[in-house]
């Protein structure tokens, strides 16, 4: 299963941030005969329906609910960063400052840290991209407004999580 994800048999993330992540399969039930298998992405943490027939009518409780997961486990360097390198024809005039800012940060931060040590939860939660849908460079009135309750619920969870990685 390992040389299928290298070689992403099963196929690449669909979104755009993703920037060709392999996918994995997983089930959303470990009852046979209940589900077909999805796909996982580990860097968004998204689920997707396979596009192949052949792989949409597997069962997905052969693979289980735990086999992305678990893979991960066991080959930790296989986890996907949750931000990568930024492709310049993604960029805003008002963002590209920002993005330029935030991926010298990243870097900083990855090179200070060193390649054989984790990052922390909370430090991951705060690399992920979100897409951020604008108009003539106007974020969208309610997409906007749940993106900002979205984000205060993130920042909290981050500050929970932080206060929970000090304690330990």
């Amino acid at each position: 299963m390992l040389e299928k994800y290298k070689r992403a048999d099963f196929g690449r993330c669909p979104r755009v941030l993703c920037q060709l992540q392999p996918l994995l399969p997983v089930g959303l039930t470990d009852v046979p005969y209940e589900k077909s298998v999805k796909l996982y992405c580990g860097r968004c943490e998204d689920l997707y329906s396979p596009k192949s027939t052949r792989h949409g009518s597997i069962d997905g409780a052969y693979f289980g609910t735990t086999f992305p997961h678990l893979l991960f486990l066991v080959y930790p360097t296989l986890i996907p960063p949750k931000s990568g390198p930024t492709d310049l024809g993604s960029l805003t005039k008002d963002g590209e400052g920002k993005n330029r800012r935030r991926l010298k940060e990243e870097q900083d931060v990855s090179a200070a840290e060193g390649v054989g040590e984790s990052i922390s939860t909370a430090n991951a939660a705060l690399k992920a991209e979100r897409y951020r849908p604008r108009i003539y460079g106007f974020q969208l009135n309610e997409t906007a407004k749940l993106q900002r309750w979205q984000e205060a619920v993130r920042d909290r969870q981050v500050a929970r999580l932080e206060a929970l990685e000090e304690r330990t």
